[in-house]
């Protein structure tokens, strides 16, 4: 499904198509503290129509597609919340707790086929949309943590700020008056200026075209990633070497001897433990010698990606992820047909953890839909 199905040329909402898709969004409960709007249903009607006031006059060449951005957000901001609300007991209310991040997943496995950059802008609004809602109210430290991950992150900050003035305004409680609001956006943009003023904003200063890169690959087995790593490191020079080396744990596996080029294998708990050992080693050598080199395992947890920074981040060099991903899951297990169990890919995509843009100095989303790759 593509989000334009959700639209009417106008840009208006087909509700009886999104009651469809998300019709225990209907009944879904909210908390009677912070949501006296009744249903999510009647939360998000109001964050969307709050959403099409906010951003009708603002003016950007890339108007249409912003807006149509934007427009998903406000609509798929809380769907998290079907699989997430339960009855908190000792609260004595409705609680909904990671719905973003419930809600990015849900997102990705409807709009599947979208546009990939698309996809990711709206579910990664989704993800995090709730931060806001109580950075202010947090320690210094942690506060400004926060603020720097979306000033950094695949949406500028000033997009997740509207995002989260509308969800406020769709809100309806004690707190939430215009006066109320339009203070609590102000206090949030001064701690933005603030961090901006101060040069805090940029995660990635001080990098030049010299600087060494550690290109890493991710994406579920069957989704084309080491053929894209062979492509790109006949293409990516680095220090008068023919081509960027590659660093992956079948590699090592192999020059280990337990198992043949071209297969797939798993070792004992010790032999792994070498493995990675042998890996961080590689790492760090070309690291050490300011080498580009390129990663190529699945990475599809945050710890091993963050494990692969931990590597390198004395020396001067700075990761760029490359996610790849075949036109359909079932591409996918037909790639694997024979080496890997379907249900096996099936369970590593669900619990795939997209990256975060401010994990990296660049994101690189290869789409074999429409042979494109996105850098953003």
């Amino acid at each position: 499904m593509k989000l334009i199905d959700l639209f009417n040329e106008d840009m208006t909402v087909k509700w009886d198509v999104f009651r469809r898709i998300f019709p225990e969004m209907e009944t879904c409960h909210h908390s009677a503290r912070w949501h006296k709007e009744g249903s999510v249903i009647n939360h998000t009607r109001l964050v969307y129509n709050a959403m099409c006031e906010r951003i009708k006059n603002v003016k950007r060449k890339d108007y249409t597609e912003w807006s149509l951005i934007m427009l998903s957000a406000a609509l798929f901001h809380d769907i998290g919340k079907i699989s997430t609300t339960y009855f908190d007991e000792k609260q004595g209310d409705w609680c909904c707790k990671s719905h973003g991040e419930a809600g990015e997943k849900l997102f990705r496995k409807v709009f599947f086929e979208e546009r990939l950059d698309l996809r990711e802008k709206v579910a990664y609004l989704i993800r995090y949309h709730m931060l806001l809602h109580h950075t202010l109210q947090k320690g210094e430290e942690k506060k400004e943590k926060e603020l720097i991950q979306l000033m950094n992150g695949l949406m500028p900050i000033d997009d997740m700020i509207i995002l989260h003035e509308c969800d406020c305004r769709g809100s309806i409680n004690e707190e939430n008056n215009d006066d109320n609001i339009k203070k609590h956006i102000a206090d949030i943009q001064n701690e933005v200026n603030k961090l901006k003023l101060e040069g805090k904003d940029n995660l990635w200063n001080g990098v030049s075209d010299n600087t060494a890169k550690m290109y890493v690959m991710i994406g579920i087995p069957g989704s084309g990633k080491s053929t894209y790593a062979e492509a790109l490191r006949e293409t990516e020079k680095t220090n008068g070497l023919s081509s960027l080396p590659i660093v992956s744990r079948d590699t090592i596996r192999i020059e280990m001897g337990l198992c043949g080029y071209g297969e797939k294998c798993i070792g004992t708990p010790k032999q792994e433990n070498e493995v990675t050992r042998l890996m961080k080693k590689k790492i760090q050598d070309y690291a050490s010698n300011g080498m580009s080199f390129i990663i190529d395992n699945t990475s599809l947890k945050s710890k091993y990606r963050k494990e692969y920074f931990d590597y390198v981040k004395k020396y001067d060099i700075v990761p760029i992820y490359i996610y790849v991903e075949a036109p359909s899951l079932e591409e996918n297990f037909r790639r694997r047909d024979g080496e890997i169990d379907s249900s096996i890919i099936q369970r590593m995509w669900d619990g795939f953890e997209f990256p975060n843009h401010s994990e990296c100095y660049e994101m690189w989303l290869v789409d074999q839909r429409t042979n494109n790759t996105y850098k953003l």
